[in-house]
């Protein structure tokens, strides 16, 4: 019995570090580490997002610690086999502990905290979406601190240039900043990875009177919430143009049912505008 107690002992002793090292006043994992649905379904919004920008459709999976699915985001127009082929690589994740082109585990300590699995695009767009997933989860639990959702994010910052602007600017944030440039070179649009956000040159629309200013993107929810937030600002007074005239005082863009996003812009009292777009999830 004695001999019984102290196994006991020395096991309570060298496993309880294991489990309190990096979960200890972590708001993003309990106390014994668990991946919480606040955290994994913030690993959902941003890789979906992220897929949205690349102009893919995929499943996502989320398996939880338990081996069981935790967060699903399915594209409406994902066949079932896309699904079921998800599903699996996000358990096999789960249960070998090894990385794929389309699945990944979450560890962290050597401890299995779930899995990630990503598909309906090629194996490559698949390991992109869900390393972005992945990168989430370790930044979240590295700065310990509450799991905040997307809603109300600051996605892009764009930036209007003149047609005849365009490369020698593009140059200019790619080649003389170091921004990494996301798309190919194009005429008219642009993007670069500039940390927690998207920079974005756009060339400006010959049509509007609008002058050179800056533009945010903001996350702004469900295509629900989007509709409503048109609604409400509706009835406070804003008329709703084609022309962003940043002379003209509580002015907005039409409400867009595009094919991956609800959106319209908003101009700010300094005659900036404000794009504030949903997430396709419904």
């Amino acid at each position: 019995m004695k001999l019984r107690t102290l196994l006991i002992i020395i096991l309570h002793v060298l496993i309880a570090p294991l489990y309190g090292m990096s979960s200890e006043n972590n708001p993003a994992l309990k106390s014994t580490p668990t991946l919480t649905l606040e955290l994994a379904t913030r690993m959902v919004e941003v890789a979906a997002r992220y897929a949205e920008e690349l102009h893919h459709t995929v499943g996502i999976i989320i398996i939880g610690t338990d081996g069981f699915p935790l967060v699903l985001r399915r594209h409406e127009e994902t066949p079932g086999i896309v699904y079921e082929q998800t599903l699996k690589s996000a358990r096999s994740a789960w249960v070998s502990k090894k990385e794929t082109e389309s699945s990944f585990p979450i560890i962290i300590d050597g401890q299995r905290l779930g899995g990630i699995g990503v598909g309906g695009a090629t194996q490559s767009i698949n390991k992109q979406i869900g390393t972005e997933a992945l990168s989430v989860f370790h930044e979240t639990v590295a700065k310990k601190s509450p799991v905040l959702s997307a809603n109300k994010e600051l996605l892009k910052i764009i930036l209007y240039v003149r047609r005849s602007e365009m490369l020698e600017t593009t140059d200019f944030y790619s080649n003389t900043i170091g921004l990494h440039q996301r798309s190919s070179s194009n005429l008219t649009w642009n993007e670069f990875e500039a940390g927690s956000v998207t920079l974005c040159l756009h060339v400006k629309d010959k049509n509007s009177s609008r002058e050179k200013a800056t533009n945010i993107a903001l996350y702004s929810g469900t295509r629900e919430d989007v509709k409503a937030l048109h609604a409400r600002l509706i009835d406070q007074g804003y008329s709703v143009t084609s022309d962003i005239n940043p002379k003209r005082d509580k002015t907005m863009g039409r409400l867009q049912e595009k094919a991956t996003m609800t959106t319209f812009w908003i101009k700010d009292p300094a005659g900036n505008t404000v794009q504030l777009e949903s997430l396709r999830t419904n």
